[in-house]
């Protein structure tokens, strides 16, 4: 992440402030961390329990496994839809934060030139 923000021209650093991007970057880095080391072994975890629960449900009642299995689509694709509407929000809250970093970095910085 860091070598992409350094490859950009110029007219980028003019018009995005320090604060704001080192913000982004910590930010950024954070979820980074986060998906590798949680969401990764959650996956592996639920993946190997919704294939054994199937199998048995399967074993048990084919006919209700066949419906539910139907539904999964339509609760896919509502759920497609609604990480697009929070990857959203999150980027809006992102912009938010690296604004208010950059205000926060620009009064603690020049205290002499802040007039409170």
């Amino acid at each position: 992440m860091f070598s992409a923000i350094i490859k950009h021209d110029i007219e980028f650093f003019d018009g995005n402030m320090t604060g704001e991007l080192t913000s982004r970057l910590s930010s950024d880095t954070q979820v980074v961390q986060s998906l590798v080391t949680n969401n990764m072994s959650l996956l592996g975890r639920y993946s190997v329990q919704i294939t054994g629960c199937i199998i048995l449900m399967f074993s048990l009642e084919a006919s209700l496994t066949g419906l539910l299995l139907a539904i999964i689509p339509p609760v896919v694709l509502l759920t497609l839809q609604y990480g697009k509407y929070l990857k959203k929000l999150k980027k809006t809250f992102q912009d938010e934060l690296g604004a208010s970093a950059v205000i926060a970095e620009e009064t603690i910085s020049s205290p002499r030139t802040v007039k409170v």
